[in-house]
């Protein structure tokens, strides 16, 4: 879908960006050390809030000026693990 967006949009100078977040605790800056261990990402740790803000401040700054049509994946590498989530998260209560 972004790409197509961006398609008909970039003549109007307006970018597409998709940001896919994978597993990011957000009840607290830091997740619980026995969660963030058990984590199913290659960083062997959950994400955090400030990581993908940080992420979304660039691209909504003046610094972000030739992408578009693209997905941005931030997930610590849980994409491609073969862990599998603790079951915190596949519950849905993280």
């Amino acid at each position: 879908m972004a790409k197509s967006m961006a398609v008909d949009l970039g003549p109007y100078g307006i970018q597409v960006i998709v940001v896919s977040p994978g597993p990011i605790y957000t009840k607290a800056e830091e997740a619980p050390e026995d969660l963030d261990r058990r984590a199913a990402t290659l960083l062997r740790r959950m994400g955090r809030a400030r990581e993908v803000a940080h992420l979304l401040a660039f691209l909504a700054s003046d610094y972000n000026t030739f992408m578009t049509g693209n997905e941005v994946v931030i997930d610590g590498g849980r994409i491609i693990s073969r862990r599998p989530d603790p079951e915190e998260i596949t519950r849905g209560e993280v």
